[in-house]
């Protein structure tokens, strides 16, 4: 991918060099674009884990991250910060983890 070179009084915001992609991003859709590719690459880690005991808790790990990373994004509107969030939070629990899957005894194994 073609990189552009940056005015270096924009430094502080994109780096000396950036993709294009990366800049159209930054410029159009803010932080969006970055909460949308770590839910989905989240979601694909939680699914990996079907089957285990762990899969909860590293759901909610990262859930955690999230909740605390999209407040550091700049210039999120409140109302923009709290869908964020709903979203993160709906697809972490609602899709990727296995609601109906086997339950454990306590020592981790299948009942």
């Amino acid at each position: 991918m073609k990189q552009v070179r940056i005015p270096s009084v924009l430094h502080d915001v994109f780096g000396e060099k950036q993709p294009i992609l990366s800049i159209v991003a930054i410029l159009l859709f803010g932080g969006l674009i970055a909460v949308w590719m770590y839910t989905i690459l989240g979601v694909y880690i939680v699914n990996s884990l079907k089957g285990k005991q762990s899969q909860l808790f590293v759901a909610g790990l990262l859930l955690s991250i999230g909740v605390g990373c999209i407040p550091l994004l700049p210039n999120i509107q409140t109302y923009m910060l709290i869908t964020c969030l709903l979203f993160m939070m709906k697809v972490f629990f609602g899709f990727a983890v296995d609601h109906y899957g086997k339950p454990f005894s306590n020592n981790g194994e299948f009942v």
